[in-house]
């Protein structure tokens, strides 16, 4: 399993803490970065927010107003950067990412291409593209979310697993150590007095004995 660490994560217009292998530094980073400080699409700036959706404000998710034949160039020229910055580097991503959140990248980048559509067609207002900018958002996360929790959850249950079998090993090797017969104490036993045998013999008047 892809070990996942907390970076940062920029799905066109999406800005998504996830964890994910994804280096914060990437190329596609400093492109989409690039992108957001054209100062061609600064025209577009009071109406949709060029860089992360978090950027949206309450003008931007009311606005009746549709594109403008002046402004529909510099749409499509936005969308056609963003879509640029992915292509660079889809190869890339497709390998370092699970799969799981690449696929959900990969749909934002969709989503978020006939949501602009339909603003350069006219048939959403720029409050309309704001608003289900949010809730693409909103779902994108939703899916990554629901991956790393899996993905926690897996590391959760296979550190106990591992950690229940390091305890299983050392019971096992307690078991299978040598038994040593336990120590036992010899009774005390009190020294003995030897044995004396004692001849005497008489001569005469006179007793002699000898003690052995």
């Amino acid at each position: 399993m892809k070990k996942i660490a907390f970076v940062s994560l920029f799905v066109l217009g999406i800005f998504i803490h996830v964890q994910t292998v994804y280096a914060q530094n990437s190329d596609y980073k400093y492109c989409i970065d690039a992108v957001m400080e054209d100062p061609n699409l600064y025209p577009l700036k009071e109406k949709v927010a060029l860089g992360t959706v978090d950027k949206q404000n309450f003008q931007m998710l009311t606005n009746v107003e549709y594109a403008s034949s002046d402004e529909k160039p510099l749409i499509a020229s936005w969308v056609e950067s963003r879509r640029r910055c992915f292509a660079i580097n889809q190869t890339s991503m497709s390998v370092s990412l699970p799969d799981p959140i690449y696929q959900a990248f990969k749909f934002s980048v969709d989503e978020f291409d006939l949501l602009a559509a339909q603003l350069y067609s006219g048939s959403k207002t720029y409050g309309d593209f704001a608003q289900q900018r949010s809730k693409l958002n909103t779902f994108v996360m939703g899916k990554i979310n629901e991956y790393s929790n899996a993905a926690t959850a897996r590391q959760n249950q296979y550190a106990q697993e591992n950690e229940q079998a390091r305890r299983n090993a050392i019971i096992q090797q307690l078991m299978n150590r040598p038994q040593t017969q336990p120590y036992q104490m010899q009774p005390y036993m009190m020294p003995t007095k030897p044995t004396t045998t004692t001849n005497c013999t008489t001569i005469g008047n006179q007793v002699n004995c000898v003690s052995r």
